[in-house]
């Protein structure tokens, strides 16, 4: 008997500046291999007016409040990676919560597995390849600088595909 399960889920959304960035909430299974994209430049050879020039994508743990033996505990939302330009992979992670983070050959390879659309070289697309051992999570897209613009928020279930 086989399962299936959702392997891939997008948006095309505005993404605007300050209180006003996309934010895509999601409940997954922990240690999951995970391709996520915020796709702006791209967008453009598909006919899409008003890009979002610079995309810079965050994963973030939300702020969640518990109940202890002493009554509740709130945890405060925690960035635990973040990209911005993905061919260069500046990344900063959190090692608790994010086991593995792929390169850009990586990448590359993980989109053909996925059947994405690949990324041009040295585009301003931001995308990752993560083990994240946390949820639930949002991404978090916005403009590097607060510029806005149309994106394309896209997350991907790679596990089983290495």
């Amino acid at each position: 008997q086989s399962q299936s399960h959702l392997r891939n889920i997008s948006s095309r959304c505005w993404v605007g500046a300050g209180e006003s960035i996309a934010i895509a909430g999601m409940q997954l299974p922990t240690n999951r291999r995970l391709l996520i994209r915020a796709i702006g430049p791209s967008l453009a050879q598909f006919g899409v007016n008003g890009v979002l020039t610079d995309p810079k994508l965050e994963i973030v743990r939300p702020a969640i409040t518990t109940v202890l033996r002493g009554g509740p505990v709130t945890l405060s939302a925690q960035l635990l990676t973040a990209n911005d330009d993905w061919h260069a992979q500046t990344i900063d992670r959190v090692p608790t919560e994010v086991s593995w983070v792929g390169s850009a050959d990586e990448i590359r390879g993980a989109t053909g597995r996925a059947g994405a659309f690949p990324l041009a070289e040295g585009t301003k697309d931001a995308a990752m390849l993560v083990v994240v051992g946390y949820s639930p999570l949002t991404v978090q897209v916005s403009g590097v600088s607060g510029s806005t613009g149309v994106a394309l928020v896209e997350v991907y279930d790679v596990e089983g595909s290495h």
